[in-house]
């Protein structure tokens, strides 16, 4: 049974979440927009203060509590998207930047979504994290 990732942040053992967001897309979409729901607008915010803004090379971490837990967000910036909705490949060189900032907050598992990768295999996927992120356990959902 395939499980959404909003509920393996919150119910599972696993606190540390990669999405993508994309410069020109508002209202926000993927998991970025689902994130954005649970923790209250908290990622709109931060868009409309200009603290993320979705450009291709940024990676920004982003620390929140829900529910006496805390979780790492970690927003990859895509660039533009030639769609609304349109969830391109994230650049691969934005996992290599997430490698230092997960061993920082002391995670062992990390979180994506296959929606935010575009059409990409989730074998292709787990071959190119798991390179990269070295030692931390990758969950893929939906």
């Amino acid at each position: 049974m395939e499980q959404s990732p909003e509920y393996l942040l919150l119910t599972k053992n696993h606190s540390a979440i990669a999405v993508t967001c994309y410069e020109n897309e508002r209202p926000l979409a993927g998991l970025m927009s689902r994130l954005d729901w649970r923790f209250h607008g908290m990622l709109s915010k931060f868009i409309r203060e200009g603290v993320i803004s979705g450009k291709k090379g940024e990676v920004v971490y982003v620390p929140a509590t829900k529910q006496d837990k805390h979780f790492h967000i970690f927003v990859i910036g895509g660039g533009i998207t030639n769609k609304t909705g349109l969830r391109e490949n994230a650049p691969s060189e934005k996992l290599e930047s997430l490698i230092p900032n997960l061993k920082a907050v002391g995670a062992e598992h990390l979180i994506i979504s296959k929606s935010d990768f575009g059409d990409v295999p989730e074998s292709t996927l787990n071959q190119s994290f798991k390179k990269q992120l070295q030692g931390v356990q990758l969950w893929i959902a939906n």
